[in-house]
């Protein structure tokens, strides 16, 4: 598991894949040069708007207001989105699909890649 040959800076880092240079969802895995990313397309418009207002820190009932849907629609897609993703609660939803590519990492306020939505 330790390559006890290496560096001392070496030491601490387990053999195997560098986990900084792993890349998920890439068209080809075994070739880290290429770097490209397959964004599933498991979003509706609705479902993005809502990720991204949730991801926001947005309620439920902030959600609805601004869509003009019931809170309980709201729910209902958040919780469809949970399955989906297999996210155990809202922060793990958030946090899968960021982690998945789904969302923008370097913007505020957060968004959903238009790819994404389909």
């Amino acid at each position: 598991m330790y390559d006890l040959d290496a560096a001392p800076s070496e030491l601490n880092r387990p053999k195997g894949p560098d986990p900084q240079r792993a890349c998920v969802n890439c068209q080809n895995p075994a070739s880290p040069s290429d770097q490209t990313v397959l964004r599933p397309r498991t979003l509706s418009e609705t479902d993005a708007a809502i990720l991204q207002l949730l991801a926001a820190g947005s309620s439920s009932v902030k959600i609805a207001t601004h869509l003009h849907m019931s809170r309980q629609a709201v729910d209902y897609h958040i919780h469809a989105m949970l399955r989906s993703l297999k996210a155990v609660n809202r922060p793990g939803l958030v946090s899968k699909a960021y982690t998945l590519g789904i969302m923008v990492v370097d913007s505020w306020p957060p968004r959903v890649w238009p790819d994404c939505v389909g």
